[in-house]
């Protein structure tokens, strides 16, 4: 019942379980400081002692030379792009004479562009570089751990036979998760950073600067009445991706469960063929897919010539719904939307 009860509780308040677990953490690290050895505490200024204490000796040398390379990047880079990041630079690009050389030279300007990209990656190093710390110091505690209570300490050439088998799932994900971060979550979060400035052809850098401009964007893309138009297309658009978002999802799981079903039905027949067909679907490339779909549902394409033979389009333009001779199923919009769920699924 107890059990029940927490597992109640875990799905009702994810908020306060999310804030528990960090709290948790910081207990965490404030037990490993506290009770740690000498080696332990030690750790907080050199990562890599609490290793060499336990023999973990090339583990220990390179997280150490990994903080060593990280204080330096944020002392002699990242606190020169942070200190700047509130303002986005304040020297613009000019041409001054140098009396040395007797010829005129772009001055040290700043860059507002690389400000804000150097300056987020720099943020976001430091926190990282923080909680990989803050996990240091809880590791090299439960190694201390580990050799009070006589158990085995891996050594380097265990952690990576660990990595090549036990814990190879991290192996593999490693690259292609950094690889997402890197190229594709950090650039989108520098963009929408760049919205909250005034960003345009008249600050473009390296020859102007940029700066922070808040909510004055948005409030000018749906208040300006140069811009009227723009914000109704955009709340249009917005309200069409919100339901596209919905349908395709809610089609495509609930529909891939019936079909799942309805093959794996007891009285159905031919399995093998109906998966076969199925996955035959998924390997076809998309461009070709797409223009079947142009050809099929073309004013007149197959379905239309189709259903205006059977005296179907006659009976839809008696009723109102269509005004011409074809289903305009890729010419006007409702029907456009209606043909690309239906497609979808």
């Amino acid at each position: 019942m107890a059990d029940m009860t927490q597992i109640a509780e875990k799905k009702a308040n994810p908020v306060g379980l999310f804030f528990k677990a960090i709290g948790n953490y910081f207990k965490k690290f404030g037990t490993a400081v506290a009770n740690g050895d000498a080696s332990v505490k030690l750790s907080l200024i050199v990562c890599g002692a609490g290793y060499w204490r336990r023999k973990q000796i090339i583990r220990g040398i390179l997280l150490t030379f990994l903080e060593i390379g990280v204080i330096a990047y944020t002392a002699l880079i990242g606190v020169g792009y942070i200190s700047k990041l509130p303002s986005l630079g304040t020297v613009q690009q000019e041409v001054v004479y140098n009396p040395d050389t007797m010829k005129n030279e772009l001055n040290d300007y700043d860059n507002s562009l690389l400000i804000l990209l150097f300056g987020s990656i720099s943020l976001v190093m430091i926190i990282v570089a923080l909680i990989a710390w803050m996990s240091n110091e809880i590791t090299v505690y439960n190694l201390q751990k580990d050799a009070e209570a006589g158990k085995h300490i891996n050594t380097f050439r265990d952690d990576l036979h660990d990595l090549l088998n036990k814990k190879f799932h991290i192996t593999l994900l490693f690259f292609p998760i950094l690889g997402i971060i890197v190229f594709n979550i950090f650039p989108l979060i520098v963009m929408i950073a760049v919205a909250f400035t005034n960003y345009d052809r008249k600050h473009m850098p390296p020859a102007f600067l940029f700066h922070w401009v808040g909510l004055k964007n948005f409030k000018s893309l749906f208040s300006n009445s140069l811009t009227m138009t723009f914000g109704y297309s955009f709340g249009k658009i917005l309200a069409w991706t919100l339901l596209w978002a919905v349908l395709a999802t809610a089609t495509t799981y609930i529909g891939g469960i019936i079909l799942s079903l309805l093959i794996n039905f007891k009285y159905t027949r031919f399995k093998k063929m109906w998966r076969t067909l199925f996955v035959i679907t998924i390997a076809i490339p998309q461009f070709v897919t797409l223009l079947m779909m142009r050809n099929f549902y073309a004013d007149t394409g197959i379905v239309n010539t189709f259903l205006q033979k059977i005296g179907f389009l006659g009976f839809l333009k008696d009723i109102g719904l269509i005004s011409t001779n074809y289903i305009p199923f890729l010419t006007s919009p409702g029907w456009a939307k209606f043909s690309i769920v239906m497609i979808n699924i």
